[in-house]
């Protein structure tokens, strides 16, 4: 049965017409809605995969996987790999994805999945975005209802482990991203029937970075790039360069850090509940 919604579960309170527009912008002017720092992204990004692939459930034939807020659609490929039946949603960014195993959905209500039929909902720096918690309670209790009964939610998202974190980490409230803290969260999900299964410190490249990231920031390569003008480095096949280059950096435990451990950046996982 497919699912019918109540509720508007597109980004009610953080889609202003700012927000929107900044993403679109971003996207037109960079290809990506991430980093603006090309350098900063081609890591980050290849890092969060690595991220991701480690705790993502082996895709079994017949499996399901949403990717909730999918962008230029990288976790749907690396979901498709794993041999994942993907449902990409996005209100922004239509993913360039050309696989059977692929469908693609500009609002929730439009995702051709039926009630209790994922295995697994990804959500990847998305959730934080939805800054009405009565709204965001409602989308999350609308991904408790797409997942099977022994479903997986992963989220990487901003989780702060407490309130004098948003100091510590020069972080400020701003009209499309709330910095919840990690018992925020927890209250959030508890109530729409998902229950912590973990929560682990991510790499953020700013705050924490990686043993990887330092590395790489300090490469030759790097050192080069960072010299050349901006007309050179905005070339897309140069950042499939930094791409391949960043790969050989990735930590072979992906998410360990050279700091203290902490991050505001946090890999969570849930377990739904009947």
């Amino acid at each position: 049965m497919k699912m019918s919604f109540k509720f508007p579960v597109v980004f009610e309170t953080a889609n202003t017409p700012r927000a929107a527009s900044l993403w679109v912008q971003r996207y037109q002017t960079f290809g990506h809605t991430g980093w603006k720092d090309p350098v900063i992204y081609a890591y980050d990004q290849v890092e969060r995969l690595a991220l991701v692939r480690s705790v993502l459930p082996s895709g079994l034939p017949g499996r399901v996987a949403l990717d909730f807020g999918c962008g230029t659609g990288d976790f749907s490929s690396l979901l498709l790999t794993h041999g994942y039946t993907v449902h990409g949603y996005d209100p922004y960014v239509e993913p360039r994805i050309r696989s059977p195993g692929f469908s693609y959905a500009k609002a929730l209500e439009e995702v051709h999945l039926s009630e209790n039929g994922a295995d697994v909902v990804l959500s990847i720096t998305t959730l934080d975005h939805i800054l009405s918690s009565p709204e965001l309670k409602r989308v999350l209790c609308a991904l408790h209802n797409y997942l099977k009964s022994n479903g997986v939610l992963v989220m990487l998202e901003y989780a702060l482990d407490s309130e004098g974190d948003r100091l510590k980490w020069g972080l400020s409230k701003n009209d499309y991203q709330a910095f919840r803290t990690v018992s925020d969260w927890t209250y959030l999900l508890n109530g729409a029937g998902l229950s912590l299964a973990s929560v682990s410190a991510a790499p953020h490249p700013t705050a924490n970075p990686s043993q990887g990231y330092v590395a790489y920031s300090h490469s030759r390569l790097i050192r080069t790039w960072r010299k050349l003008p901006r007309r050179l480095t905005s070339r897309k096949w140069l950042q499939l360069v930094l791409r391949q280059h960043a790969k050989q950096f990735i930590p072979e435990i992906p998410g360990s850090t050279s700091l203290d451990g902490t991050s505001p950046l946090k890999l969570i996982c849930c377990q739904r509940r009947p």
